[in-house]
Order: structure tokens, then C-alpha cells, then sequence
């Protein structure tokens, strides 16, 4: 499995405090709503939910939806989900306790994490005023 990139590690650290958060949304002045949620603890690690969402029609839309797995310090991305054009990929499965990796994809959702959390840190996400 291929981890996500030192920058973008601590981007997540702050994110989750370290992997303690349960759900928090962040906003920012000038981008979508950041929501970050624990999904589930599994013996290989723990499930993290990161998504801009917007609304439309009343509906909250995902722009995008990653999941990240947090194992022995490390962040791994999981998924990537984009509705508003029909894109669900996983890279790592969890089949009734056993990972299943997609190895080309995992990497390519490694490097798309690394870039989009920058972005997320750029973006202002990270500041103490971006709280909510």
C-alpha cells in the first residue's frame, strides 16, 4: 500500500487531531464546507471520511469524497467518490477482515491526496478561524 505524502499527512493529522476526531465540519470564507468523520475502527486500522459537500436542490452533493484508512501512523487512501459525475473507485477493500488492494489505483489516489490537501491547506482549512 502506498502512503500519502509527508505534507500531506500533517494536513490530515490537523484535520483529524491526530486521528482522535470523530466529525468536524471546517469552513472557509471562499470554498465548500470541509467535513471530516471517523467511519469505523477495524483491526487494520481506522476509516476516515474527508469531503467538500455543496447543495443543490436541497440535497448535500460530496465534491469530492475520499475515505482514508489511519494504520500505525500512516494515512492510506481508500476511495474516491464524485457524484456529480457518477465516479465511485476503491483501492483498498476490506473483504470480511482481509485488505484487498488495487495497487495502480491506491498510488494514483495517493498522489491525487497529495494535491488536494495541499489545496485544503492553501485554501485557509487549517487556520484556527476556519473552526467551526
Amino acid at each position: 500500500m502506498r502512503k500519502i505524502n509527508r505534507k500531506a499527512k500533517a494536513v490530515l493529522d490537523v484535520l483529524t487531531n491526530n486521528g482522535q476526531l470523530r466529525h468536524k465540519k471546517y469552513q472557509s470564507r471562499c470554498f465548500e464546507p470541509l467535513v471530516v468523520e471517523k467511519l469505523e475502527t477495524m483491526e487494520h486500522g481506522t476509516v476516515f471520511s474527508v469531503a467538500h459537500y455543496y447543495e443543490q436542490n436541497g440535497d448535500l452533493i460530496a465534491d469530492p469524497d475520499m475515505t482514508f484508512l489511519l494504520r500505525h501512523g500512516e494515512w492510506y487512501p481508500m476511495s474516491y467518490y464524485q457524484p456529480a459525475i457518477g465516479l465511485y473507485q476503491e483501492a483498498i477493500i476490506n473483504d470480511n477482515g482481509k485488505l484487498l488492494l488495487r495497487e495502480k489505483l491506491q498510488s494514483e489516489l495517493a498522489v491525487f491526496a497529495g494535491m488536494w490537501m495541499s489545496n485544503i491547506k492553501e485554501q485557509g482549512f487549517l487556520k484556527q478561524e476556519a473552526y467551526v
